[in-house]
């Protein structure tokens, strides 16, 4: 809802969008928020007391429907001002988060330009030369040491029947995928199909 210019929300609006923004760095945003809620309990006890001398008029419904109209535009307001404190809340949370991670990341490059050392000119000129690391011998002495005991070794016959049955199962496997294939291509029965959507 946007307020009218001649009304109270209008001024209220406009001092919140200007004034949360630069005070938002010193801002007691509990505190704001008690005194808020205070001023809200104040509100509802005066509307209360307007609604029950309503009960004493001639004309109660329109009474009351003028009490329940000011109580909306109030509370409203209201919850404008927590809306515009929570907002600048965020805002200033995120900045600080910012200004946080601005520190960490100075602060790990400063340790990296300190170590940083000079390089020679000859240095720069020629590229880099990779040395790839060799493999160390005792790893290869490892899985030498691994194939020679005597639970890992097959024998003939044992061999070949597993290499029987990993070629059984390559088998089977083809087959399902062929005959998932063909059934993906025929068309799907009238009884089995998905509703078409609206």
């Amino acid at each position: 809802m946007i307020p009218s210019r001649n009304g109270p929300g209008f001024l209220t609006a406009l001092l919140l969008t200007v004034w949360i923004p630069a005070w938002s760095e010193s801002i007691d945003f509990e505190g704001e928020r008690a005194r808020i809620e205070a001023q809200r309990r104040e509100q509802v006890q005066v509307l209360d007391a307007l609604q029950q001398g309503c009960q004493t008029r001639f004309a109660v419904t329109d009474c009351v429907n003028r009490v329940r109209s000011q109580r909306r535009q109030e509370m409203a307001e209201l919850d404008q001002r927590i809306a515009h404190i929570n907002s600048a809340q965020r805002l200033e949370q995120a900045e600080q988060s910012r200004r946080n991670r601005a520190e960490k990341i100075a602060q790990r490059q400063q340790p990296d330009a300190q170590q940083a050392t000079p390089v020679p000119e000859d240095a720069v000129s020629k590229p880099p030369v990779k040395a790839s690391a060799p493999r160390s011998p005792s790893s290869a002495n490892r899985r030498m040491d691994r194939a020679a005991q005597p639970g890992n070794t097959l024998d003939g016959p044992t061999r070949e029947s597993k290499k029987a049955r990993f070629l059984k199962k390559q088998q089977d496997a083809q087959e399902r995928r062929q005959i998932r294939d063909q059934r993906m291509k025929e068309p799907v029965p009238a009884h089995l199909a998905l509703p078409l959507p609206p």
